[in-house]
């Protein structure tokens, strides 16, 4: 599956990502750190859920920003859709840095 297609990506029912989506559906105003998600949805330990999280960033479900030594998550611009209470934007430009790729010289 492709991160980007938030439309069809469908987290499996309990997971934290279900449980993360579901707090940010109901609450679009909040924002979570990685302590409260952790916290809140029994997560252990809080450094995993940056890991479990990125592929909602990604899709742009979610926002992250780092503030201090926590990321703090928000609802992203395709969460709506995502949720089906809004029609997709028209272009979503995911906020990641692609690294150049460096061709290495062939082993002689």
């Amino acid at each position: 599956m492709s991160y980007s297609d938030c439309t069809t990506y469908s987290p499996h029912k309990g997971s934290l990502p279900d449980k993360v989506l579901a707090f940010f559906v109901d609450n679009g105003d909040e924002e979570l750190s990685t302590i409260d998600v952790a916290e809140k949805f029994d997560a252990t330990p809080s450094g995993a859920v940056s890991q479990k999280m990125a592929p909602l960033v990604r899709m742009g479900l979610l926002e992250s920003m780092r503030r201090g030594r926590l990321v703090h998550y928000t609802a992203g611009p395709m969460l709506a859709s995502w949720a089906g209470e809004a029609p997709a934007p028209a272009t979503y430009t995911p906020a990641i840095t692609l690294r150049p790729v460096v061709e290495r010289a062939a082993a002689k």
